[in-house]
């Protein structure tokens, strides 16, 4: 029987489903599909029946395409701006050996739900969490050495994300009318960064960037620390650009004028004259739009001088398709920034996951960053179930002890002198023999898990 993972991720140009199918011979493979965006506005969902249209058609392409009738789904938050705080959160150990307390598997599991805890306005709701930092009586400990530690408390950092609860209940909405249900809810940065930050760097920024909105993320040594949503976009772009030119239509600067925009025509100089180009219009609106947000909110988190040594700003999203965007940002630093604190933005690589089809011809040579969110949710999935697979109980992963080994030749002589002298002693001394018997049964039922 065939097994599988759907992620669905509402965009502001493309809803698409991914799904990751695992069959009875252990082969993985990930169909997609997508249609175009309907009844979403400023991220958020604005039209209910819309909205669920669309998805019943991307639940109606996979299903013909892969046969399987997708009934749950890990999404990507779609709910307007998110905001984040950290929160500290502790429990008592309640393993015993020899009254000393130690960090048990129930300890651990109740730390990491703890998030709940936070006490949070009526009008909010958090969307998804990230563990920054584990500990044990105040000392930085791994999540994989918690278990059996000795300690009398075991704590942990949370960044917890907030979203507005009216938003939310209407994606929850949104999502029973279409008949499925949610197994999993992820803010699309995080997602993102699952897949393309490189966890070896001391520190690294990705940037998201949406037709709509844009989010910024720092992460430092592969864990995301800070994180920003902002409002508007290229849809912001557009309507700024027709109110100031009565000769603008909308279709001129419609999703096939962003496939075509080539900002690698944008000239130095034109940030000093009144040029009337529209490729010098539409960068300086971007300009503006991104970049400036990207570079004093990098800069508010004193990150510049970290970036530069590091692994620098990765761009994903459907914005960063456009052609010549990173040089074109990176035009924009050098004017704003000391040579100590230029750091440099590319565009982020997706590793394409194997067998990797598209359910229609139509989206089949889509750019990985359109699917930027749903590679970086498999990507978090993946991690997960690698995780739960390591964390197992002492008594499913210690693998039979098996009996000593000899190092050399006369430690072998050694015991297998050994065994003459009991072979000689055993039958004079038979109650001796059923004392070390009973000894050796009261050593092989001892349990560990006990202490």
């Amino acid at each position: 029987m065939n097994t599988y993972y759907a992620v669905l991720d509402l965009g502001s140009r493309l809803f698409t489903m991914s799904l990751r199918l695992f069959n009875e011979q252990g082969e993985v493979s990930t169909r997609y599909a997508a249609v175009e965006s309907q009844g979403v506005a400023k991220m958020t969902i604005d039209n209910n029946p819309q909205v669920v249209k669309r998805i019943k058609q991307l639940c109606a392409i996979t299903k013909e395409k892969t046969g399987v009738d997708v009934k749950e789904v890990y999404l990507s938050y779609i709910g307007g701006p998110i905001t984040v705080v950290e929160y500290n959160s502790s429990v008592d150990c309640t393993d015993l050996n020899s009254n000393h307390t130690l960090a048990r598997k129930e300890d651990i599991e109740k730390l990491v739900n703890s998030y709940h805890n936070y006490s949070q306005n009526t009008d909010s709701v958090i969307v998804d969490h990230v563990i920054l930092q584990y500990k044990k009586d105040d000392v930085p400990c791994l999540y994989e050495n918690l278990e059996g530690s000795y300690a009398q408390r075991i704590s942990c950092r949370f960044l917890l994300f907030l979203a507005e609860r009216t938003h939310y209940e209407r994606m929850v909405i949104a999502l029973s009318a279409a008949n499925l249900k949610c197994a999993g809810l992820y803010v699309g940065l995080r997602a993102s960064g699952a897949q393309l930050i490189n966890p070896d760097e001391r520190a690294q920024a990705l940037v998201l960037l949406d037709d709509e909105h844009t989010e910024i993320g720092l992460y430092e040594n592969g864990i995301l620390t800070h994180y920003q949503w902002e409002g508007e976009g290229w849809d912001k772009i557009k309507e700024d650009m027709i109110a100031d030119d009565p000769y603008l239509r909308r279709n001129d600067l419609n999703i096939s004028y962003l496939n075509s925009l080539d900002l690698t025509q944008f000239k130095e100089e034109w940030y000093n004259n009144t040029e009337t180009n529209k490729v010098k219009q539409v960068g300086s609106y971007i300009y503006a739009t991104y970049l400036v947000k990207i570079r004093d909110t990098l800069m508010s988190w004193n990150a510049n001088l970290l970036l530069k040594n590091s692994g620098n700003v990765l761009l994903t999203g459907t914005i960063s398709t456009i052609m010549g965007i990173s040089d074109f940002f990176n035009m924009g630093l050098r004017r704003k920034l000391p040579n100590d604190e230029l750091y440099t933005i590319s565009i982020a690589k997706h590793k394409k996951p194997e067998k990797w089809d598209a359910c229609e011809p139509k989206y089949a040579n889509e750019e990985l960053n359109l699917f930027s969110v749903s590679l970086g949710i498999l990507s978090l999935l993946e991690q997960e179930d690698a995780r739960k697979s390591r964390v197992v109980t002492k008594e499913e992963s210690a693998p039979a002890v098996p009996p000593p080994t000899s190092t050399n030749e006369e430690d072998d002589n050694k015991e297998s002198n050994w065994t003459k002298i009991l072979k000689k002693v055993s039958t004079p001394f038979g109650k001796m023999k059923s004392f070390f018997s009973n000894g050796d049964e009261e050593l092989s039922s001892y349990n560990d898990e006990k202490e």
